[in-house]
């Protein structure tokens, strides 16, 4: 019995940890290029991978174009201010029957010469 209760255990943590990915989840992984496997939120940023540290403003600007970031109307990108933070939004599907949506936001830091300095991932849920 006790080892009917640990495998039974084991198996829902393993079903815990993979959540399916949301529709918002795989645009923002097509968006950058990431594989399904990559860990959004690990450090250092899975974004590197395409945007790495270094990387000029304006190139950052024609990648998330040349991506699409923008363009499908579930996304969107806000060029860098004075604070020098290029944020991306990559909205939830509001035709998704879940009754808690995903979103994420991208957030590209820009050093005093206008070059990528550091990226990081957030997930956002919405619902009841």
């Amino acid at each position: 019995m006790r080892s009917f209760v640990l495998t039974l255990y084991a198996i829902s943590l393993i079903g815990c940890g993979q959540r399916p990915q949301s529709e918002a989840e795989l645009r923002l992984r097509h968006y950058f290029d990431l594989p399904k496997a990559a860990s959004l939120q690990s450090k250092p940023s899975p974004l590197f991978t395409k945007l790495p540290i270094g990387t000029p403003e304006a190139e950052i600007y024609d990648f998330l174009d040349k991506s699409g970031v923008g363009k499908d109307g579930l996304s969107s990108y806000y060029k860098a201010g004075k604070r020098g933070e290029i944020t991306c939004r990559v909205e939830y599907d509001a035709k998704s029957p879940k009754l808690v949506k995903e979103s994420f936001g991208v957030f590209l830091l820009l050093d005093d010469d206008r070059k990528l300095r550091s990226a990081r991932v957030e997930r956002w849920l919405t619902g009841p």
